[in-house]
């Protein structure tokens, strides 16, 4: 419902969906679970495309230093991420985060 929402336009509905998708998620998965990540994800993405970087952040920050655990650098999802953690850090006025994070994903797209 949340991704529908979403995709809707509702995104107060879309919000709280995922909200409500992680408290349930949390009480079977651990938060390096891939479901819980990726709903987590899912929340961040939908803030930051209402322009809410702040809050994304944090999430962005952790999923993308846990899929550096599991995966090696060049998984896909993992450049997708780095992406999207130095374009929040950028749009949050933390241009040095920024620079270094895409001065390193650089390589990795070529």
């Amino acid at each position: 419902m949340a991704s529908l929402s979403s995709s809707m336009g509702m995104t107060k509905e879309a919000e709280e969906y995922y909200c409500d998708a992680l408290q349930i998620n949390q009480q079977f998965y651990s938060e390096e679970h891939p479901i819980f990540m990726n709903n987590q994800m899912l929340l961040a993405t939908l803030w930051g495309a209402l322009g809410r970087h702040r809050e994304s952040l944090p999430i962005l920050g952790k999923n993308y230093a846990l899929q550096l655990k599991f995966r090696n650098g060049t998984y896909p999802d993992i450049i997708s991420g780095q992406g999207n953690l130095g374009l929040t850090y950028y749009y949050n006025g933390q241009l040095y985060q920024s620079e270094k994070i895409m001065l390193d994903l650089l390589p990795k797209i070529k």
